[in-house]
C-alpha cells in the first residue's frame, strides 16, 4: 500500500490524459507507432486538467499543442513499460489488484446505491407535500402489550376516516400537541424533511388519499392524509417586520393599528429595510434592514409557508397573524429551485447522514437473495456455540472445540462459491474487528452475519466490470498511472547519478541561483502583557543583559533555552522583522505588537544580500541538480522513445478541438 500511495499523484495524472472515444473517428491529432491518438481522447483528456470544456474551448492553439506534446509523451512511457511486460510485474499486479478492490468496492456502492438514492431525493424534491396525520404514540421502552394497544387504536380511527373529517379526528385523537390548533396539519414539506417511512408513504399517496394502514415511525403510529401536491416552488428571498403581542394580550388592538399603519405606508412606497431597522421588533433582522435570507418554503414555519403560498403574485402580501404577534413579510427575489449539480454535494451529506446505514443494510440483503447466500443450519448452530462464552480469538485455544471434521464442513454457499468452517475461524482470527471480542453465542452471530455479508459483498465487487463498462476504463487508468511511475523510476531517477563533483559543478555553474536575502539576526522577549513588556523594554535599556531576561520572561515556545535569538531571518520573515530593518545594530526596539502578544527586540547583526556558499546551499544544489539532471535525462529517453516507436503529431487539427457542443462531446 506504500507504494499506492505513492503513485497517488502519478495515476491522477494518468487518470487525466484518458480520454473516451472521437465522435469522428477520422480526425486524429497523433500517433505513436501503431497507436492512434484522436482529436475526441485530446478534448476529454484537455478539458480534465484545465477546468472543463468550456475553459478548455476557450484555449489558445499554442496552449493545446503543448499539451499534445505532454500526451505524446505519456503515451510512449506507457507503450514502453508494457512492451517491457511491467504489466505483468509482480508488484504492479498486486499493488493493481489492491487498487481494484478498494475502488471497485467505492465506485459500486456509488453507482448502485448512493447515486440512485440522491438522485430519487433530488426528484422528489422537485415537489411538495402537504399533508396532515394523526399520531399515536409509542414510547422508546414500550411494551408489546402497549405497541398492540397504539395499533389497535389507530385502525380504529382509520374506520372513521370516511365518514369523519381527518382534522376533526385528529384534534380528537392525536397526540401530537400542535393537533389541536392545526387539525394535523403539516404544511408543505418535501424530500428529506422527514422521517423515511412517512416520507416513504407521503410520496406514494394522491392527493386527497390517505393511509389505510398505520405507518410506523420512530414517533409511532400515523393515519396520514395527503392533501396537495405542488411543483416546487423556488426559493424565496424575504424580509420581515415583526410587531410582538404582550404576554397577556393586552394590546392587541395597538400592535394591530401599528401594523396595518406600517403596511399602508409601505404600500405608499416607504423603504421596507429602513422601517424594520425603526420598528421591527426581531432584533437580530431589524439590524439587516429585516433581511431573512433566502428560503425554501419547506424550511419555514408551515403557517407562513402556506401563507406566501396562498399569495404567490404579491411581493408585499398582507399583514400575517400569529399567535404572537404579527409579520409583514416582502418577498425580495425568487429563484427557480437548485439544478441537481448545484444541490448534489449537499444531498451527499443528508442521504449519509440519515439513510445510508438503513439502505446498505437492504443492499447487501438483496445481494445475498442474488447470489442465493445459504447455510446449513444445524451446523450454524453448532458453530455458534461451540466457543467458551468468556474466550476471545486471542485466548489460547479458543478455537480447540471444534474438530477436524467440523472444519472439512461448509458452514455457507454463495454463488459458486463456498465457505468452510475453517475459512470462518480464518476470518475471525485475522481480522482486526474481531480481536479482544467475547465468543459469546449472540457475538458469534454477528460475525457470521458480517462474513457472509462481505462474502457476497466481495463478489459483487469482483463483477463490477461486466456491470459498469465505465470502471474497465477507470481501472485502465490507473493501470496505466502505475506503470508510468514505474518505467519512469526505472529510466529516470535510477539512472540520474548523484556525487559530490557533479553538485559542486552545478553549484558553480548556477551561483546566481543560490542566495540569501538580506537578513537581520535578532533576540526577541515575546509577552501577553503590554505593561509587562514597557517593563523589559526599559530594563534593556537601563543595561541588563537582554538574553537573561529573554531567558527568563519570553513566552514564546522553546526560546528560552536560545536566550530569546532566532538566528538570520529575512527582512520580509513577517511583520516584527520588517519593523527591523531601520533599526541599528545592539539597539532595542520598544515592545511591538505581534501575534497577539508583545515583542521586544534587540538587534544582533544585520547582513546584506550574498551568494550562499555551496556547505550553505548543499540541500539545495542536491535538489536542484537532481531536477536538472531528471529533466535532461528525461528529455534524452523520450527523443529514444520517438525514434523507436516513430511519433507523428498533426497539430493543425488541434484548430478544430471543441468546436462540438459539450452535450455532444458527452454524447459517444
Amino acid at each position: 500500500m506504500q507504494c499506492c500511495v505513492r503513485t497517488a499523484g502519478i495515476v491522477l495524472f494518468a487518470a487525466a490524459l484518458i480520454g473516451c472515444g472521437s465522435a469522428n473517428p477520422n480526425l486524429v491529432v497523433g500517433t505513436v507507432g501503431n497507436e492512434v491518438i484522436t482529436l475526441s481522447e485530446f478534448e476529454e483528456a484537455y478539458a480534465k486538467t484545465h477546468g472543463g470544456w468550456e475553459n478548455a474551448a476557450n484555449s489558445t492553439l499554442e496552449d493545446r499543442q503543448k499539451f499534445l506534446e505532454l500526451l505524446v509523451k505519456f503515451r510512449l512511457k506507457v507503450r514502453e513499460a508494457r512492451e517491457r511486460g511491467l504489466a505483468h510485474d509482480s508488484a504492479v499486479v498486486e499493488e493493481l489488484r489492491s487498487i481494484r478492490t478498494n475502488i471497485a468496492t467505492n465506485y459500486m456502492v456509488d453507482k448502485e446505491l448512493i447515486t440512485p438514492h440522491i438522485q430519487k431525493m433530488y426528484d422528489r424534491k422537485q415537489e411538495y407535500i402537504r399533508a396532515s396525520h394523526i399520531l399515536f404514540r409509542i414510547g422508546e421502552n414500550a411494551t408489546p402489550e402497549d405497541t398492540l394497544k397504539a395499533y389497535t387504536k389507530a385502525i380504529e380511527v382509520a374506520k372513521q376516516i370516511p365518514i369523519i373529517s381527518f382534522d376533526s379526528l385528529a384534534r380528537r385523537y392525536s397526540e401530537d400537541p400542535t393537533a389541536v390548533e392545526t387539525g394535523g396539519d403539516l404544511g408543505f414539506f418535501t424530500a428529506g424533511r422527514m422521517v423515511p417511512e412517512f416520507e416513504e408513504a407521503c410520496y406514494s399517496l394522491k392527493p386527497g388519499d390517505y393511509t389505510r394502514q398505520p405507518v410506523r415511525t420512530r414517533f409511532g403510529y400515523h393515519l396520514i392524509h395527503v392533501t396537495e401536491r405542488i411543483n416546487h416552488p423556488g426559493l424565496w428571498g424575504l424580509q420581515h417586520i415583526l410587531r410582538r403581542f404582550k404576554q397577556d394580550l393586552s394590546d392587541t388592538s395597538a400592535v394591530t393599528d401599528t401594523v396595518r399603519s406600517l403596511y399602508a405606508r409601505l404600500q405608499a412606497g416607504d423603504d421596507f429595510a429602513e422601517l424594520a431597522r425603526q420598528y421591527s421588533e426581531d432584533s437580530q433582522s431589524a439590524a439587516r434592514g429585516g433581511e431573512l435570507g433566502l428560503y425554501e418554503i419547506s424550511q419555514l414555519p408551515p403557517r407562513v409557508g402556506l401563507f406566501l403560498l396562498e399569495n404567490p403574485h404579491d411581493t408585499l402580501p398582507p399583514p400575517l397573524r400569529m399567535p404572537y404577534g404579527y409579520h409583514i413579510i416582502r418577498v425580495r427575489e425568487r429563484k427557480p429551485p437548485p439544478t441537481f449539480a448545484e444541490m448534489e454535494k449537499d444531498l451527499r451529506s443528508h442521504y449519509q447522514q440519515t439513510r445510508y446505514s438503513d439502505d446498505y443494510e437492504d443492499y447487501v440483503h438483496g445481494l445475498k437473495k442474488l447470489y442465493k447466500l445459504s447455510f446449513d443450519i444445524p451446523l450454524l448452530h453448532q458453530i455458534t456455540h461451540a466457543f467458551d462464552s468468556l474466550a476471545t480469538v486471542e485466548s489460547a485455544g479458543w478455537d480447540k472445540r471444534i474438530d477436524s471434521e467440523t472444519r472439512k464442513k461448509t458452514l455457507f454457499t454463495y454463488s459458486d462459491k463456498s465457505c468452510t468452517v475453517q475459512d470462518f475461524l480464518n476470518d475471525i482470527a485475522t481480522l482486526d474487528e474481531f480481536k479482544g471480542m467475547k465468543l459469546s453465542t449472540a457475538n458469534v452471530e454477528r460475525v457470521v452475519e458480517r462474513v457472509s455479508s462481505t462474502a457476497v459483498h466481495n463478489e459483487h465487487v469482483l463483477r463490477t466490470p461486466d456491470r459498469h463498462p465505465a470502471f474497465a476504463s477507470l481501472m485502465k487508468e490507473y493501470e496505466e498511472g502505475i506503470l508510468l511511475f514505474r518505467i519512469e523510476e526505472d529510466e529516470i531517477r535510477k539512472k540520474v547519478v548523484v556525487n559530490d563533483s557533479l553538485l559542486r559543478q552545478h553549484y558553480e555553474e548556477n551561483k546566481n541561483k543560490f542566495k540569501w536575502p538580506h537578513r537581520v539576526k535578532f533576540a526577541e522577549i515575546f509577552v501577553r502583557s503590554e505593561a509587562l513588556a514597557e517593563s523589559l523594554y526599559a530594563r534593556a535599556r537601563s543595561g541588563e543583559d537582554f538574553g537573561e531576561l529573554a531567558a527568563k520572561y519570553t513566552e514564546r515556545p522553546g526560546f528560552k533555552e536560545k536566550r530569546g535569538e532566532w538566528g538570520f531571518q529575512p527582512y520580509t520573515l513577517n511583520d516584527m522583522t520588517v519593523m527591523l530593518v531601520v533599526l541599528p545594530n545592539d539597539s532595542v526596539s520598544p515592545p511591538i505588537a505581534f501575534e497577539n502578544g508583545w515583542s521586544v527586540v534587540k538587534v544582533l547583526a544585520k547582513e546584506r544580500s550574498r551568494p550562499k556558499t555551496y556547505e550553505e546551499a548543499a540541500a539545495e544544489v542536491a535538489a536542484s541538480y537532481q531536477d536538472y539532471a531528471a529533466k535532461k535525462r528525461e528529455e534524452e529517453w523520450v527523443a529514444e522513445l520517438r525514434r523507436k516507436y516513430n511519433v507523428s503529431i498533426q497539430n493543425e487539427v488541434l484548430k478544430d478541438a471543441f468546436k462540438r457542443t459539450r452535450v455532444d462531446a458527452h454524447s459517444h
